[in-house]
């Protein structure tokens, strides 16, 4: 199962994707208020290097 884990409630966002309990991408946002222009192409850049598509993720975890 393919888990995406979003923390944007900081500065300091973070976007993982792990299959199954091994982490597969860690993609560490640029320090400041503006997660929301990082997030996207950040995930993007995550599914590009694993090769998968965004419909192949199971579970979506966000920090609040």
């Amino acid at each position: 199962m393919l888990t995406l884990l979003i923390e944007t409630s900081t500065e300091r966002g973070v976007v993982f994707l792990f299959k199954d309990d091994q982490l597969l991408f860690e993609g560490v946002l640029p320090p400041g208020l503006h997660n929301s222009t990082d997030l996207l192409p950040t995930l993007d850049a995550g599914l590009r290097t694993l090769g998968v598509a965004i419909e192949e993720i199971s579970l979506i975890g966000v920090g609040v």
